[in-house]
């Protein structure tokens, strides 16, 4: 990883598939931080974290799910890339620009769709 890898924040409550989705990402070069929830994720952001890219579940635990999260950082950032995954999507945001990777999905899609989101 270079200083200038691209940051990916990974929201994701299951702790294996954060894991495997973080390990493939920082084999393919990216910087990642790993949030088990919206709040946290949100945490790490205020605290200064600047991530080019938010991979993260729909359904988490606590009083935000990942759509209300990607929909607060993309507010605030523009620009920021989102990767939404989840079983099943339901209560979509219009206003929310995001890729989809429906679940299970092999961790390689994942980098993949943060690959093609990065190039736009």
């Amino acid at each position: 990883m270079t200083a200038s890898a691209p940051v990916i924040l990974v929201a994701e409550d299951e702790v294996l598939i954060r894991m495997a989705v973080a390990d493939s990402l920082r084999d393919a070069g990216f910087a990642v931080t790993e949030a088990a929830s919206a709040a946290e994720a949100l945490k790490a952001v205020r605290a200064g974290l600047k991530p080019d890219v938010l991979v993260t579940d729909v359904a988490m635990p606590g009083t935000m799910d990942g759509l209300a999260l990607a929909t607060l950082l993309q507010r605030e950032n523009p620009a920021l890339s989102v990767i939404v995954t989840s079983a099943h999507i339901e209560g979509a945001n219009a206003e929310l620009r995001a890729d989809f990777v429906p679940k299970p999905y092999d961790p390689r899609a994942v980098v993949q769709s943060v690959t093609r989101a990065l190039q736009r």
